[in-house]
């Protein structure tokens, strides 16, 4: 039977005084909270989109991939470098790696397979594993409400899209999921993906 009723049969017995059955009820919800904070974590730690998001992050930070103004292809505006680096002694700005996407201001959008192959790479080099496929991804991301829009239309979790005049499918993903890669140092990419829910709330359509 449960821990409550082992212990109110052992308070009735005598067994324990009251003052113990209450430290014994405490320390034992404290075991369940650790418990439970444990198998949220390893949760964390082995979900295909956070894991995904993680490594782009950082390859972007490290150099090892780009992303692009949608409308010239060169280095987005604004405070991020998004994987441009300025040559020592030279003038504008260079793209580090291959382009996996494009950034604005306050979106960010992903060619889906070109950003698996470059977190697939990332982690494999660590000694790490990505994993599920990047359709188990996309799923993900939608669940976890960090796509911001998808097709109803085509029933396709990729949006279509004028990516530097041409048109693209790429998964349109909330800024804060990936607005930490600049600098030169990593992000805390632990804490990036729950960071967004407070931007845009809309979004129009482009076509």
């Amino acid at each position: 039977f449960g821990l409550l009723n082992f212990l109110e049969f052992a308070l009735e017995s005598g067994a324990i005084s009251s003052r113990e059955s209450r430290l014994l009820i405490d320390r034992a919800q404290a075991a369940f909270r650790d418990v439970e904070t444990g198998d949220a974590q390893k949760h964390a730690d082995n979900d295909p989109a956070r894991l995904f998001l993680r490594y782009i992050r950082s390859a972007v930070t490290m150099g090892r991939a780009h992303l692009a103004d949608p409308k010239t292809g060169m280095a987005p505006s604004g405070d991020n470098a998004w994987g441009w680096r300025t040559p020592a002694g030279g003038f504008g700005k260079q793209s580090q790696g291959p382009k996996i996407g494009w950034a604005t201001s306050d979106e960010v959008y992903l060619l889906p397979d070109a950003a698996h192959a470059v977190a697939f790479q990332l982690a494999k080099e660590q000694g790490e594993n990505l994993p599920g496929s990047i359709e188990t991804i996309k799923r993900e991301l939608k669940e976890q409400k960090l796509l911001v829009r998808t097709d109803e239309t085509r029933r396709t979790l990729t949006i279509r899209k004028t990516m530097e005049r041409v048109q693209e499918d790429v998964l349109m993903l909330k800024y804060d999921c990936l607005a930490g890669a600049h600098g030169e140092h990593a992000d805390n990419a632990d804490n990036a993906d729950d960071a967004s829910g407070k931007r845009r709330s809309h979004y129009t359509a482009d076509a």
